[in-house]
């Protein structure tokens, strides 16, 4: 099945979500010359740890599916790559707890609001991912608590929103320091709202904060509907080479 493709330009909006087709250069292509950027580190993110960016619209705004549009029957995962750096004011610290994750997401709504059909999320860690290769699964499950905030983007109709995860207290996600990880965050809709996980083109990143950005790294892997098998993003769009994503959580021991 071919990927679904939105592409709007200054002159011309072209949608094929009806025939949800996938092809290897289809993308979510949005051309917002001049617009102004995002808030910055999304306000779920405390204590913010690691922020990737902001996407930058002014530029070519590009974005991929990521969600379980169940009314749709198709699901597709971005899975995007982090380094827990060290904690510089205390050694001893060789893990880091994590309490959510954030992807920043676009998404066709009728309003601000959160999408009406939003039916919770999953989440999901690995390591050792390479091309072809799911790695090691490692932390996974429905995430404990959920939000969804519309961070005041809306190019063209198509709303930003922070969909974040959190986690249960009592069993977070542990990562030790200096691990590559990859992670993602599932929105799942229960009728036919689809969502793209943004990316960031510039490197520096506009309010990139804590850890460094581990660029052209992702993968993207289709569950229902979509023919990838953890195939690196920019085999898809060569601009994917970062998403916009936030984690906070806590060094420990």
């Amino acid at each position: 099945m071919k990927r679904f493709m939105l592409v709007l330009t200054a002159l011309a909006l072209i949608s094929v979500a009806a025939s949800a087709q996938r092809s290897s250069t289809a993308r979510e292509d949005i051309r917002q010359p001049g617009a102004a950027l995002p808030a910055g580190i999304p306000g779920s993110c405390s204590p913010c740890l690691w922020y990737s960016g902001d996407t930058d619209p002014s530029s070519t705004w590009d974005a991929d599916w990521n969600g379980n549009t169940v009314g749709a029957g198709y699901s597709n995962q971005v899975w995007v790559p982090f380094v827990a750096a060290p904690d510089s004011s205390n050694p001893l610290h060789k893990h880091v707890l994590i309490t959510s994750v954030t992807f920043n997401e676009v998404a066709a709504t009728p309003s601000t609001s959160p999408p009406a059909d939003f039916a919770g999320m999953s989440y999901a860690f690995r390591t050792g991912v390479f091309a072809g290769n799911g790695g090691l699964l490692g932390k996974h499950g429905g995430c404990y608590t959920t939000t969804v905030t519309y961070t005041g983007m809306s190019p063209f109709g198509y709303n930003e929103y922070s969909f974040t995860c959190y986690f249960n207290p009592a069993a977070l996600p542990k990562v030790a320091v200096g691990t590559l990880e990859w992670v993602n965050v599932l929105p799942k809709f229960n009728a036919n709202t689809i969502a793209y996980l943004d990316e960031v083109q510039d490197n520096p990143a506009p309010n990139q904060f804590g850890w460094s950005d581990d660029y052209y790294n992702s993968f993207l892997n289709g569950l229902m509907g979509f023919t990838e098998v953890f195939s690196p993003a920019t085999s898809t769009d060569i601009h994917f080479g970062e998403f916009s994503v936030a984690i906070a959580g806590n060094y420990t021991t």
